[in-house]
C-alpha cells in the first residue's frame, strides 16, 4: 500500500460474525488498539479470535470528545501509569481474560477533563478502571467558563487511599472509594465535593495538604465552594493498641447512640446516630466544640480514621406545633400548643386581682417569674465537671471540676466559647449568660 509523502495511513480490522479483534502486529511488538495509525514504512498484520470464548478476554469501546484524546494500560493487578497515549476519536480494546483496563482522557491546552460515561451514568474522575466489555467516552470543556465547573486534582500518600462524593445541597456520606494513585475529579458548577481520607489497616490518617500547604487535620474536608488545587492525604503507622475515646452526650430532648464514653480502636471510622424525643427537634450537632448543621440534618456523624480523642453533643430544642393546631385557644394562643399565651394570662391574672380587690382582700401579691431551666451538657475531656444537670433563667450557674487546664463555656447555638468566672470554690457563669443550652468543656 502506497502512502503519498507527508500522509499517514490509518487501519482498520474488521471482525467476522463471531468473532472479535484480537491484536495488531508490526512485526516487534503487538498492539491491542483498532484502528492503529502507521507513519512511516513498515508492515502490520491483524488478528481476530473467538468472541464467546472466555479466555479470549474482551474488548472496551472508548473514545474521545472534542478538545482531547484518550490513553490505556491493561494490567492484572495494579496499573504502573504507563498509557498508550494519544488516541483520537474512537477505538476498540481487546483486554485479556483476567486483566482491567485504566483510561487517562488527555485535554488539549486550554481545556479540562469535564467526565466520561458508560452509556448510562456520568463519571467525574479520571482516570476510570474498567473491567468488563463495554463502551466508555471520555469528554472535555472550557475551564474559563463558570458554568463548566472546575477540577480538584487529589492524591492518596502510602498506607490509604481516598473517596469522593460530588453532591448538590448537603453531602450524603456516600462516596467513591478506593482510589490511592493521583485522581482528576470535576465538579460540575451546580455541585460541590466532599472529600474523605481512608486509611489502611494498622495505619491512620495525618492531614490533608493543599498545594503543599497544610490544608485540614480531618479526614473528611467538604470543599462547598470552587476551591480548585492539589490536595493530598497523608497517613502514618498506628500502634495495634492504641485507642482513643469519642465522648457522646445527648441533653434531655434527645438520644444519641451510641452514648458515653465510646472506645475506638486508632485508624477505626465510628457512625453516631441521633434522634429527637416527642416534642423536640434537633437544633444543632457540637463537634469537637464546632457546630456541624449537615449532621443535624442527616441525623448522625461519622469520625473517620480515628487518630485522638473527640466529642459529639446533641442539643434539641422545643418544636413548636403549626401555628393554629392548638383548636378553641388558637385565637389567644397563636403558638397553637394548647397553652394559653403570656397575654392571656396576663389578662386572666388583671382579671383575679381586680375581683379580690373588689372583694376587699388585703393585698394580693402575684410572682410571675419565667421560671425556664435549660439542659447543661458537660464534656470533661481532661477533667470531671460537678454541678447541677439543669441551669435557670436568670440566675448564674456555678461549677466545679477536679482539674483541667482550660475551662469554656457556649450558650444555646452560639459558636462562641467564652471562659466563665473564678470564684473561691470553682466557676461561675453570670445569670445574664443563662439564656438556652448551657455546653462546658474542660480540657
Amino acid at each position: 500500500m502506497h502512502v503519498p509523502a507527508g500522509q499517514n495511513i490509518a487501519l482498520i480490522g474488521t471482525p467476522l460474525s463471531g468473532y472479535q479483534f484480537e491484536k495488531w502486529n508490526d512485526g516487534a511488538d503487538d498492539i491491542f488498539h483498532n484502528p492503529i495509525t502507521v507513519s512511516a514504512a513498515g508492515s502490520r498484520t491483524v488478528s481476530f479470535i473467538d468472541a464467546s470464548a472466555p479466555d479470549n478476554g474482551y474488548i472496551v469501546d472508548a473514545a474521545a470528545g472534542a478538545n482531547g484524546s484518550f490513553g490505556y494500560e491493561r494490567y492484572a493487578e495494579t496499573p504502573t501509569g504507563t498509557y498508550v497515549s494519544g488516541i483520537l476519536g474512537a477505538a476498540a480494546i481487546r483486554v485479556p481474560a483476567g486483566q482491567n483496563i485504566a483510561l487517562l482522557g488527555t485535554p488539549l491546552s486550554g481545556y479540562q477533563f469535564e467526565k466520561w460515561n458508560d452509556g448510562a451514568d456520568d463519571i467525574f474522575h479520571n482516570p476510570i478502571t474498567v473491567s468488563a466489555a463495554g463502551s466508555r467516552t471520555v469528554s472535555f470543556s472550557d475551564p474559563s467558563s463558570p458554568s463548566n465547573g472546575y477540577n480538584v486534582d487529589v492524591t492518596a500518600g502510602a498506607n490509604g487511599s481516598f473517596g469522593y462524593e460530588t453532591y448538590v445541597g448537603t453531602p450524603t456520606g456516600t462516596y467513591v472509594t478506593g482510589f490511592t494513585g493521583a485522581v482528576t475529579i470535576h465538579v460540575p458548577s451546580d455541585r460541590n465535593i466532599s472529600l474523605a481520607a481512608i486509611a489502611d489497616a494498622g495505619y491512620r490518617f495525618v492531614k490533608w495538604q493543599k498545594d503543599g500547604v497544610d490544608y485540614s487535620t480531618t479526614a473528611v474536608i467538604d470543599l462547598a465552594s470552587a476551591d480548585a488545587g492539589v490536595y493530598e492525604a497523608s497517613f502514618t503507622e498506628a500502634a495495634l493498641s492504641a485507642t482513643y475515646t469519642i465522648s457522646a452526650y445527648a441533653d434531655g430532648g434527645s438520644e444519641i447512640t451510641p452514648s458515653g464514653s465510646v472506645i475506638i480502636a486508632a485508624g477505626k471510622n465510628a457512625t453516631f446516630t441521633f434522634t429527637a424525643k416527642e416534642g423536640y427537634a434537633i437544633a444543632d450537632v457540637i463537634v469537637d466544640g464546632a457546630s456541624v448543621p449537615t449532621a443535624a440534618a442527616s441525623g448522625e456523624y461519622t469520625f473517620y480514621n480515628v487518630g485522638s480523642n473527640h466529642t459529639v453533643s446533641i442539643i434539641s430544642e422545643i418544636s413548636v406545633p403549626t401555628p393554629g393546631g392548638g383548636g378553641d385557644d388558637a385565637e389567644n394562643n397563636p403558638a397553637g400548643n394548647g397553652a394559653l399565651s403570656d397575654a392571656a394570662v396576663a389578662a386572666a391574672v388583671v382579671a383575679i386581682a381586680a375581683v379580690a380587690v373588689a372583694a376587699g382582700a388585703a393585698i394580693l401579691w402575684f410572682a410571675f417569674g419565667p421560671g425556664r431551666t435549660f439542659e447543661v451538657i458537660k464534656i470533661p475531656s481532661g477533667a470531671l465537671i460537678i454541678g447541677r444537670d439543669r441551669a435557670y433563667y436568670g440566675k448564674a450557674y456555678n461549677f466545679e471540676t477536679d482539674g483541667g487546664a482550660n475551662v469554656r463555656y457556649r450558650i444555646g447555638k452560639d459558636e462562641t466559647w467564652k471562659e466563665p468566672i473564678r470564684t473561691h470554690d470553682g466557676y461561675e457563669i453570670p445569670k445574664e449568660e443563662v439564656t438556652g443550652t448551657v455546653t462546658i468543656e474542660v480540657d
